[in-house]
């Protein structure tokens, strides 16, 4: 198997994963299968892929720091 093709089905296991889970733990995890989505787009030169994890990124930032401010 390609790297290429490893890494986007990690990329896809780690954001199926993510939807098992709640709260912070959700966003964390999916922010890491975010992450490995962008990289994947990156490599393969894909500037709609790359724009969107980019998007689903920042979102899942804002929601923690408004999370970790709800907590205090």
């Amino acid at each position: 198997m390609e790297l290429i093709t490893l890494l986007s089905w990690s990329a896809t296991l780690v954001v199926l994963l993510s939807f098992t889970l709640d709260g912070k733990k959700l966003r964390w995890v999916n922010m890491g299968g975010a992450l490995l989505w962008m990289l994947w787009g990156i490599l393969i030169g894909e500037g709609a892929v790359i724009f969107l994890n980019l998007c689903i990124v920042g979102i899942h930032v804002v929601k923690l720091k408004q999370l970790s401010k709800e907590t205090r």
